[in-house]
């Protein structure tokens, strides 16, 4: 018997696009352009805040999972006020590690995996 979610998920056939670990601590934030096709999110240490365009911001925290069937625009930052990093999915990049926002050394205050796909 499946559970609902894997059900959502299989119905959205989904295919990676990319998939990107992402870390980031102090003063950080990402602007995402709409994508129009599902992608999720999960949180594997820390907290962070998510702001869906149109909606109320949310903060996510370790084991917290976000799926969006159909990718609006949505930042994610840290804590603090700050001009977010404008980012287009589209446009993929070579940088196959983690990518590092906000202050470079030290443990970052979050680490999420986004993954965004289309279908197929």
């Amino acid at each position: 018997m499946n559970d609902p979610l894997s059900e959502v998920i299989a119905l959205l056939q989904p295919r990676a696009v990319f998939s990107r670990r992402i870390s980031g601590a102090g003063r950080w934030g990402v602007a995402y352009s709409a994508f129009g096709h599902p992608s999720f999110c999960a949180v594997l240490e820390g907290r962070c805040r998510l702001a869906v365009d149109g909606q109320r911001a949310l903060t996510l925290e370790a084991g917290d999972f976000v799926l969006l069937p159909a990718t609006p625009g949505f930042t994610m930052s840290g804590f603090e006020a700050v001009r977010p990093v404008r980012f287009d999915p589209k446009v993929t990049s070579a940088h196959m590690g983690e990518v590092r926002h906000g202050t470079r050394g030290g443990h970052p205050d979050v680490r999420p995996r986004a993954v965004c796909a289309r279908r197929q």
